[in-house]
């Protein structure tokens, strides 16, 4: 499961993509995430910058904002 998030990212993106895994890395729900991996657009979809994070089953609040993809 992945959330695209429609605003400029830290790295001077337009958007970003945040992408929810297990401890296989496999696609999940937030909730049983065990790592987020996060990646940052430019307008033309080149890939910025890719971030990893381990949860340790904490996962950010995701606002209205964005949208399941």
């Amino acid at each position: 499961m992945f959330k695209t998030i429609y605003e400029p990212t830290p790295c001077g993106g337009a958007y970003s993509k945040v992408f929810y895994c297990d401890s296989n890395g496999e696609p999940t729900s937030p909730e049983k995430s065990c790592q987020i991996i996060i990646h940052e657009y430019s307008e033309d979809g080149d890939l910025l910058r890719e971030t990893i994070a381990f949860t340790n089953g904490w996962y950010p609040n995701i606002d209205e904002k964005t949208t399941n993809v």
